[in-house]
C-alpha cells in the first residue's frame, strides 16, 4: 500500500490531467454577466462570424439532394433576423413550396409541447401542484385494479409532472403493438382481450385517437417510474395536459392557442390542427407521409405547424414577458428536474442545454431548448436568455432524417459560431457604457474590463479609506485583515428601476491554488464554485454591502455609480 501523502500526490496528479481549467476561475452569478448588446446585427464582428457560419451552412448542406434546411437567428431588441439562411433540395414533393424562406411552413413536431405547457401557465385557476385528477377524475374511473407497479397512482400524478416527464408514466399513446397487425404467435406474445386493448393510433392504417380514448384506454398502461423519481420523456402527459386546460376552460385547446399565444404574438402562419391553406406554403419532402395529417389527442404533442418567422416572433414574445407575466416567464425558463446527462436538466416542458463549450472561461450558459420530430420533419427551438437570442433550427428530408439528432447539431454548430463574437461585443460595450473612474472627493471606483466576465472592481475606496483591500473586515462573525482571494467583479442582479440598474460584487471564495486543489479532490466538478452560497453575507443595515447601483443615461451610459450601503453616489469621469 502506498503512503497516504504519496497517493494523495499520485490522484491529483492522476485528476489534473483531466481538467482543461484551472479552478480558481471567476465563478458568476447564473446567467448574464454582462448586458445584452442591443444592436448585435450592426456590429462588423458579429457580421465576420455570421458569414463565417454561412460558408459552414454551405458546406453542410452541400450534399442535400431531398433535404430543407431554415435557421433563424434573432436578437429580441432588433426587428429583423441577424441570420436568415435557408436550403432547397432538387428532390421534393412537387405539391409544396419551390423555395423555402422564413415564411415556409413545416411541420414542428415535439415543440407543439411548450405551447400547450402555456396554454396551462396562462390559466390562472390551475396550479402545476394540483392532481391531474381534480380536472380528469375519469383517470381514477377507469382505472383497474392492480398493484402500484401494474396501475398508475393517479391522485399522486400532478399537472406540473406532466409538463415535465416526472409523472411517471409511460411515454407515447398510440404506439402499442395490439393496434397494429402483427404476429404475436411468431413473436411469442400472449393473446390479449379484444374487449380491453388498445384500438387506436392515428399512425397510416389506423384509427385516430381521441380524447375519450386517452381517457379509457391510456389508465390500463402501467406506470414506469414512481411520481417524481426519475424522469421520462412523455408525449401522453401532455395530451392530458390538453385535457386538463380544456376541462378548465371549456374551450378547445385550438381556440386558446390562437386567442392567448398565436395571435398576441403575431405568429399568422403557425396552425395546431390543419396544416396551411395552400400546400405550396410548406415543405414536403418526396414521400412525406405526415404532411397535412392530424394526429388526433396527439396534436397537442406533436402536430404543430409553423415557419421560421414565426417562431422567432415567439421567442421574442416569451423573453419580453407579452405572453406570461416577467414572474411566471421568470420561474417557466427554471429546471424542474436533472437527467442522466451532466450536460442536460429538464423544465417545463424545456429541454435545457447546459452549455460550457460557449462562453470563457467554461461558464455555465444556459439554452432552453426543445426539439421536435415527426416523420422527416427534425426542428428546434432555442432560447438563450443570457444573450437575448431566438433560434430556430428546422430541418425535414431524407438526409436529414437519417443523421443523429440532427437539429441538435445544427444549434450548437450556431451558437458556436455567434456566441464569441457577442462576448466580444458585450465587453465592448460595457468598456464604453460602464467601465471607467467613478469619483467625488476622496471617494472613487474604478471598474475595468478584462478576459473575465463581468466589470472588474480594481478600486473601491470611500473616504480615503480602502473598502476593496480591508472587505472581509466587514463581517460580523469573523472579520479579517486579510484581502479577498482573487479579483472582486461586479454582475448584473437583474433589478432595476427606471434608469436604475442594480449589480453585485461577486469575489472568489478561495485562490487559484487551493481551489484547484480542492476541485482536484471533490467528486463533482467545479467545487469551488460556491459564490451562490456566499453571496450577502456582509450587510449593514438592511443593505448588503454587494450592492452596486449604475444610473443610467437615455443614451445606456453610465453616469453615476452608489455603492449602496455606504450611501455615496460617484459620478462617472469623462474619459
Amino acid at each position: 500500500m502506498l503512503p497516504t501523502s504519496k497517493y494523495h500526490l499520485l490522484a491529483l496528479s492522476a485528476t489534473a490531467a483531466i481538467w482543461t481549467q484551472a479552478s480558481g476561475k471567476p465563478c458568476p452569478p447564473l446567467g448574464a454577466v454582462l448586458p445584452a448588446s442591443r444592436q448585435p446585427s450592426k456590429e462588423p464582428i458579429v457580421a465576420e462570424a455570421l458569414r463565417i457560419f454561412a460558408d459552414k451552412f454551405v458546406e453542410i448542406v452541400y450534399e442535400f439532394n431531398s433535404s430543407a434546411v431554415s435557421i433563424g437567428l434573432q436578437s429580441i431588441h432588433e426587428d429583423e433576423p441577424m441570420f436568415d439562411i435557408h436550403f432547397t433540395p432538387v428532390v421534393r414533393n412537387e405539391n409544396g413550396t419551390d423555395k423555402v424562406t422564413r415564411d415556409t411552413v413545416y411541420r414542428v413536431g415535439s415543440i407543439s409541447k411548450i405551447f400547450t405547457v402555456l396554454a396551462v401557465l396562462q390559466e390562472s385557476s390551475i396550479s402545476f401542484e394540483d392532481p391531474v385528477t381534480k380536472y380528469l377524475p375519469s383517470l381514477n374511473t377507469n382505472q383497474p385494479n392492480g398493484s402500484s407497479i401494474e396501475a398508475a397512482q393517479w391522485d399522486q400524478v400532478t399537472v406540473g409532472s406532466l409538463a415535465s416527464h416526472v409523472s411517471g408514466i409511460g411515454r407515447d399513446f398510440g404506439l402499442d403493438l395490439a393496434v397494429f397487425p402483427f404476429d404475436i404467435t411468431a413473436a411469442k406474445l400472449p393473446p390479449s382481450d379484444n374487449s380491453t386493448r388498445p384500438n387506436c393510433s392515428g399512425l397510416p392504417g389506423t384509427r385516430l385517437c381521441t380524447g375519450e380514448d386517452l381517457l379509457v384506454q391510456f389508465p390500463r398502461r402501467h406506470p414506469q417510474f414512481a411520481p417524481f423519481t426519475k424522469p421520462l420523456y412523455s408525449s401522453v402527459g401532455i395530451s392530458l395536459l390538453a385535457l386538463v386546460v380544456e376541462a378548465a376552460t371549456n374551450k378547445t385547446l385550438d381556440e386558446l392557442m390562437r386567442d392567448k399565444i398565436l395571435k398576441p404574438a403575431g405568429m399568422e402562419s403557425t396552425s395546431l390542427v390543419t396544416g396551411p391553406p395552400d400546400n405550396s406554403m410548406g415543405f414536403i419532402p418526396d414521400g412525406e407521409k405526415f404532411w397535412n395529417v392530424s394526429l388526433g389527442i396527439n396534436d397537442a404533442n406533436g402536430g404543430m405547424y409553423s415557419t421560421t418567422a414565426d417562431m422567432l416572433k415567439f421567442g421574442k414574445a416569451i423573453l419580453k414577458h407579452q405572453l406570461l407575466s416577467p414572474a411566471k416567464t421568470n420561474k417557466w425558463l427554471q429546471p424542474t428536474s436533472f437527467t442522466s446527462s451532466r450536460g442536460q436538466v429538464l423544465g417545463a416542458p424545456w429541454e435545457i442545454q447546459r452549455a460550457d463549450r460557449l462562453a470563457p472561461n467554461g461558464r455555465v450558459v444556459d439554452v432552453f431548448t426543445k426539439a421536435g420530430d415527426l416523420g422527416g420533419y427534425h426542428s428546434m427551438f432555442a432560447l438563450i436568455p443570457e444573450y437575448d437570442l431566438v433560434l430556430s433550427v428546422m430541418t425535414a428530408g431524407k438526409e436529414v432524417s437519417g443523421l443523429f439528432s440532427v437539429q441538435t447539431n445544427l444549434v450548437s454548430q450556431t451558437l458556436k459560431a455567434i456566441v464569441p463574437a457577442l462576448e466580444a461585443v458585450s465587453k465592448k460595450d460595457a468598456q464604453v457604457n460602464l467601465a471607467g473612474e467613478y469619483r467625488d472627493g476622496s471617494s472613487f471606483v474604478a471598474l475595468d474590463i478584462d478576459e473575465g466576465p463581468g466589470l472588474v472592481l480594481s478600486n473601491w475606496t470611500v473616504d480615503g479609506f480602502d473598502v476593496l483591500r480591508n472587505f472581509l473586515g466587514y463581517s460580523a462573525v469573523a472579520p479579517s485583515t486579510k484581502p479577498i482571494p482573487g479579483k472582486a467583479r461586479l454582475y448584473p442582479s437583474g433589478l432595476k428601476d427606471g434608469n436604475k440598474t442594480s449589480w453585485r460584487m461577486v469575489f472568489d471564495q478561495v485562490d487559484d491554488v487551493r481551489g484547484e486543489e480542492f476541485d482536484q479532490a471533490v467528486v463533482f466538478q467545479d467545487g469551488s464554485c460556491i459564490n451562490w452560497g456566499t453571496m450577502d453575507k456582509f450587510v449593514y443595515d438592511s443593505v448588503g454591502l454587494e450592492e452596486f447601483v449604475f444610473t443610467m443615461s437615455d443614451g445606456g451610459k453610465a453616469e453615476s455609480i452608489t455603492p449602496s450601503a455606504f450611501e455615496v453616489t460617484l459620478p462617472r469621469l469623462a474619459k
